[in-house]
């Protein structure tokens, strides 16, 4: 291999002559990957909304553990003479958890204060798991996603599975949401909204077996209805970003798109169809209604899985029987391209026509989002096309405790003690829902700009590590860099949706999405570059 080669690219090790047999690397492969779903598993379906702190407390020593075990293994065994790519971001995100530690000495509950710093030194255990997954086995990027994508669809099939046998999942749940295994539907929405880029990069990648692209249909199919039933907003607009940054930047977009068409499709088909079901959608209905509702709802996902996978069987065959050559797949991205932008040309115009006019429509849509006065969504599908919402009120609550103490705030998790002062209503809430506003409040203009400095430091590492330039040439399309960019994707749905809400604190949706991101950040860079 030639020194202009390696500093383009950090390449993973290649295996001696007389090492491991394809089988064997195969093998290996299968196994990390259902280690890390087991792992993610874990932490949604023990810890739970992350509330209570005894399940809490287990999911959080295990993360600290199996990361404490993988950072050693990676000092004594990972790769020999790289540099220390990410350790800006990472010194960083340990900055934070020193200062939540530290605010134990001046916050209003100290209680809480130690209860967030060890949620933020479990939260940087997550981090550290993919850091040091890259030193270990640079080339083991598939398996991270792939355990992403499989914990996404076992934790959204189990939401999906109260609603069809009731009687034996959620025989007492009161709400019309999805909202297990976490007692929280935004984050049944957010763990199906991560998901839905990663089945896209499946099914549309170019390396990897048919039969594996072919159940990607299926797994965003039901990741739409799952993400839908949960009735999250904030889901939703995170998913499209996440699917915006895919489109935007990877240049398999006619790929993409010949899987997502037909799964998100028939999935809005049958989310539409469970709207108005009254035994799915309503609250406080009999146990009975709810059963006969959930067995048709049985027998219409079993009708998209199946139509899925016979779409993604079919289509990848015919994609391996005769590649499109490069004039069809621009004509055809083309008309994607325009499609795509004639959707918000669309959106304008169904505004224009209404009663109110585009202007009076936007103008209604955005006093509804930021009054703090203004009337709360019921819980039923019409939510969706809803802008109303409460978190103004949390909002300005955390404003006014900021400014009540600028510098370093009221301690880590004491928003919620703080809030009973300056509220003007009688809403109980544990969060701000919203991270910066969190950060603001519980740690002050100190606490954002550590925040803000680890978010600088992670950025410039992910687009060192997926961007066009990595070395003296420009970077190929490959199948690694593809890879990178599905797990970027995966950091975008969360980081978006944190903004505003509060799933950060759930470990199930914060650890794959923090993974995620420490493999980004230690993945490496160009040489002669500041490791960042």
């Amino acid at each position: 291999m030639s020194a202009t080669v390696s500093a383009a690219e950090p390449a993973p090790l290649a295996p001696a002559a007389t090492g491991p047999g394809p089988r064997l690397l195969l093998a290996r492969g299968v196994l990390l990957t259902l280690a890390l779903t087991a792992l993610f598993l874990a932490c949604a379906l023990h810890a739970s909304g992350g509330l209570q702190l005894q399940t809490l407390t287990r999911v959080e020593v295990g993360l600290d553990a199996v990361a404490g075990v993988l950072a050693i293994l990676a000092l004594l065994t990972g790769r020999r003479g790289e540099k220390p790519w990410g350790m800006v971001s990472l010194g960083l995100f340990g900055l934070l958890v020193v200062l939540t530690g530290v605010s134990i000495l001046w916050a209003i509950d100290p209680g809480a204060a130690w209860i967030e710093t060890n949620r933020t030194f479990a939260l940087l255990g997550a981090f550290v798991i993919g850091f040091s997954l890259v030193r270990l086995a640079p080339d083991r990027w598939r398996c991270l996603l792939g355990a992403v994508l499989l914990a996404s669809v076992i934790v959204s099939a189990y939401a999906l599975l109260t609603k069809v046998f009731p009687g034996s999942f959620a025989a007492d749940e009161i709400y019309g949401r999805l909202r297990e295994p976490y007692g929280y539907w935004n984050a049944v929405g957010l763990t199906a909204a991560v998901g839905i880029p990663v089945a896209a990069w499946l099914g549309a990648r170019r390396d990897g077996h048919g039969a594996l692209a072919a159940l990607a249909y299926p797994a965003a199919g039901l990741l739409t209805v799952a993400t839908m039933l949960a009735f999250s907003r904030g889901s939703l607009l995170a998913a499209l970003l996440g699917l915006v940054v895919w489109f935007a930047l990877v240049p398999l977009r006619l790929r993409s798109a010949t899987v997502l068409i037909p799964s998100v499709g028939l999935g809005i088909v049958v989310g539409v169809w469970a709207f108005n079901q009254n035994g799915l959608t309503d609250d406080r209905v009999p146990l009975d209604l709810r059963g006969n509702a959930g067995t048709e709802l049985g027998v219409a996902l079993l009708v998209l899985v199946v139509a899925l996978l016979i779409t993604g069987v079919v289509t990848a065959w015919l994609r391996d029987r005769k590649a499109w050559g490069s004039s069809t797949r621009r004509g055809w991205g083309i008309v994607l391209l325009v499609c795509l932008a004639l959707v918000p040309i669309a959106g304008a115009a169904v505004l224009a026509t209404s009663e109110r006019g585009f202007g009076g429509s936007v103008s209604k849509a955005w006093k509804d989002l930021t009054d703090p006065n203004a009337k709360a969504p019921k819980n039923d599908p019409g939510r969706l096309t809803s802008a109303g919402s409460v978190r103004s009120r949390y909002w300005r609550d955390a404003i006014t405790v900021l400014k009540a103490r600028p510098a370093v705030g009221v301690g880590a998790g004491g928003y919620v003690d703080a809030r009973l002062r300056v509220r003007q209503d009688d809403l109980d809430v544990l969060h701000a829902h919203g991270y910066l506003v969190q950060t603001a409040a519980d740690l002050g203009a100190v606490g954002l700009a550590v925040t803000l400095a680890l978010l600088a430091a992670w950025l410039a590492a992910a687009i060192r590590a997926t961007g066009r330039w990595r070395g003296p040439k420009p970077r190929e399309w490959g199948d690694e860099r593809i890879g990178l960019m599905a797990l970027l994707t995966v950091v975008v749905v969360f980081g978006v949706h944190s903004f505003i809400d509060w799933t950060w604190f759930i470990p199930g949706t914060a650890v794959p999405a923090l993974a995620c991101a420490g493999w980004l950040a230690s993945r490496g860079a160009p040489a002669g570059l500041l490791p960042l």
